[in-house]
């Protein structure tokens, strides 16, 4: 599983959501701090990735997810 389609299943997330690296926590009502934990570890696990508590609050738009999680994969 990718980055997108974990955004996409967790934070139901429409396409030009996900292409947005701008979509923020506070445009999406679903994206709350519970579903921020969810993410979180959907991301570790499917990823096979541990993210550093400065990354996890970091992760607070789209572009920063995908941006941790590549220089994470590196």
């Amino acid at each position: 599983m990718e980055v997108n389609e974990i955004l996409k299943d967790v934070l139901d997330l429409s396409d030009h959501q996900i292409e947005n690296d701008s979509t923020s926590l506070n445009d999406i009502d679903s994206w709350d701090s519970m579903t921020h934990i969810v993410l979180i570890t959907e991301l570790e696990e499917n990823l096979k990735l541990r993210f550093t508590n400065d990354e996890i609050v970091a992760m607070n738009t789209v572009g920063k997810i995908k941006s941790i999680v590549k220089s994470k994969q590196k």
